[in-house]
């Protein structure tokens, strides 16, 4: 059941899949759901939501792995959003910046 709270923190734009832009996704809708989350009900809707935030690329790539899942969890999910969509160069990248 949905919590009658109103959302107290913008919604994080879509992200469309494009590896530069995730990690602020990620970051806003981390915030999102540790700020809002409770009127997304569940663990599994609050992952529903995260999953209504994507578009493109992006939501056709997890679409086939959120069917798959019968109870989704947000490890899970940012699992999965980890694997698919983070630089793996990202830490390295940081460093030679340093």
């Amino acid at each position: 059941m949905l919590s009658s709270q109103r959302p107290r923190f913008p919604d994080p734009e879509p992200f469309d899949g494009t590896r530069l832009s995730y990690p602020v996704f990620k970051q806003k809708a981390k915030a999102k759901i540790d700020i809002d989350g409770a009127i997304y009900g569940s663990e599994c809707g609050q992952v529903n939501y995260l999953f209504s935030r994507l578009s493109g690329t992006a939501a056709k790539t997890v679409l086939p792995w959120l069917n798959s899942q019968p109870d989704p969890t947000l490890l899970s999910f940012w699992a999965f959003m980890d694997l698919r969509f983070s630089d793996p160069q990202a830490k390295a990248k940081a460093l030679d910046k340093l």
